[in-house]
């Protein structure tokens, strides 16, 4: 993404994102899925707003609390099918923060959790479940619908 002032923006910055997700099945009811995300930051102004800088995004870690410009994220969920409708899962994530300034700084955390998926819609492979997660700061419950990642 590219935001400048000649565009309508109120500063000159541009950002970088990609994603990746893969699932791997294991065995007939055993499924490991892995996610990575990488988010860099550049500019040269420092009045960006909060929101501007890249996060890590993992579920059991508040939003926004860990910024860089520099971001960088692994998780990996294993799933158990119990029947055809009710799945199991445990997961782990660990993220990585780099600030690049004076002073270069990089900060790395993890998260992990359980949680449940049930299938609402056979036909269309639609799943609602939750997520208990946990970090070194917080406990979460998330409530979603599809996969974790």
């Amino acid at each position: 993404m590219v935001y400048r002032e000649s565009l309508g923006g109120d500063h000159n910055y541009d950002t970088l994102e990609l994603d990746g997700e893969s699932y791997f099945p294991l065995a007939k009811k055993w499924t490991l899925g892995l996610a990575c995300n990488y988010q860099s930051l550049n500019s040269d102004q420092n009045n960006l707003s909060p929101t501007s800088k890249p996060y890590i995004g993992l579920r059991g870690i508040a939003a926004y609390r860990y910024q860089g410009d520099q971001v960088a994220t692994l998780q990996t969920q294993l799933s158990y099918n119990i029947t055809n409708r009710w799945i199991v899962s445990g997961f782990y994530g660990i993220g990585k923060t780099k600030e690049e300034s004076i002073k270069s700084t990089s900060e790395t955390v993890d998260a992990f959790g359980a949680g449940f998926r049930y299938q609402i819609a056979r036909r269309y492979g639609i799943h609602l479940g939750m997520d208990l997660a946990f970090s070194q700061q917080d406990t979460a419950v998330y409530f979603s619908m599809g996969t974790g990642f």
